[in-house]
């Protein structure tokens, strides 16, 4: 039961696969076209990630501040506090 003639087999694939994408990079415009796509897709996300959640999160916070600066006693906050 020696398993590393099939993890060698693995390797073996895996460069077979990979090796025709390595060409790719010998062309003139592939390599900036390649980052100017991943900085556009990280771009992207970044603006997706500010929207949904910080933004958010931000607003929440700022509304809960707001109503908590409000209240004038223990008791007032504990009212605001249960709606």
């Amino acid at each position: 039961m020696n398993i590393l003639p099939e993890i060698l087999g693995v390797g073996q694939y895996v460069v077979q696969t990979v090796r025709p994408y390595f060409e790719l990079f010998r062309e003139d415009g592939f390599a900036p076209a390649l980052s100017l796509a991943l900085l556009v897709a990280a771009a992207i996300f970044g603006a997706f990630f500010l929207l949904r959640y910080v933004l958010l999160i931000r607003w929440l916070l700022w509304r809960q501040t707001r109503v908590v600066s409000r209240t004038r006693s223990y008791e007032g906050f504990a009212e605001n506090f249960e709606r």
